[in-house]
């Protein structure tokens, strides 16, 4: 579909630009890490200027600085190219803006980003006075949610920890969510799909297991409340050096000597 213009960035996952005629950003120059880095820095910037020294030292930040400064050219070039096949040698940029040192990509705030998005809809969904329709919009922010914040620029200063660890809980977080609103209409195999696909992520969180535990019990399934036990204690025994909470560990002995 035509976007009027926008360009369509994706943060959540790799890095993912589409055009505003629906064409993906694709191609040999694309591929080249630095150039994803520039354009996903421009992108996080908003309606901030960047300048050319930032810039160097971010993405070059052991190198001198003239060769930092000449693999910048080269590298906006790159973007440039890769956003906009058909530019003219010469012509100016639609994106990639260069005025009195200082880069900016065109338009930033007008371009649809899903990490906006994503939390748009998470907090429509925590407001919705209609069930059905905070579902709806749990599932429209699951949707966007294509893998972990900048996942193939991890090892560039552009990433970081505390926006890829943000976004990993609230994923989490939304998963429980949802869960406890399909349990609430009675639809446990969905809730019970979304708390095992949250422990699949992190099988160190507790509260979610117990629901699972939960709702293993209701349907009669003894054995598989007794499992996921085993496998929380383990897990946080393993990556955490914890031991689950007093409750936790109270329902379980009683599980094993019931079982």
């Amino acid at each position: 579909p035509a976007w009027d213009g926008m360009l369509h960035v994706h943060l959540l996952g790799s890095l993912v630009v589409w055009r505003p005629d629906g064409s993906r950003v694709e191609g040999p120059l694309w591929r080249r890490l630095k150039v994803r880095a520039l354009m996903a820095y421009l992108v996080l910037q908003r309606a901030h200027l960047t300048s050319r020294e930032q810039l160097a030292e971010l993405l070059w930040p052991d190198l001198p600085y003239e060769s930092a400064l000449r693999n910048l050219n080269t590298t906006v070039y790159n973007l440039r190219r890769s956003l906009e096949p058909d530019l003219e040698s010469g012509a100016d940029s639609r994106y990639i803006v260069y005025e009195g040192g200082y880069y900016r990509l065109a338009g930033n705030a007008s371009h649809w980003l899903d990490t906006v998005n994503f939390e748009k809809l998470v907090r429509r969904a925590r407001f919705a006075q209609d069930p059905q329709q905070a579902i709806r919009y749990y599932q429209e922010a699951l949707n966007l949610y294509r893998g972990d914040y900048l996942a193939d620029l991890y090892q560039t200063n552009v990433w970081s920890h505390g926006e890829h660890e943000r976004f990993r809980q609230l994923h989490l977080t939304i998963m429980d969510e949802l869960g406890a609103l399909y349990e609430a209409r009675q639809e446990d195999g969905k809730a019970k799909e979304l708390y095992l696909h949250a422990l699949a992520i992190d099988p160190c969180r507790e509260k979610t297991c117990q629901k699972v535990m939960s709702l293993a019990l209701r349907h009669g399934d003894r054995a598989t409340a007794v499992s996921q036990c085993r496998r929380l204690t383990q897990a946080m025994q393993d990556d955490l050096n914890l031991m689950p909470s007093p409750e936790t560990r109270q329902l379980c002995q009683e599980l094993e000597c019931s079982s």
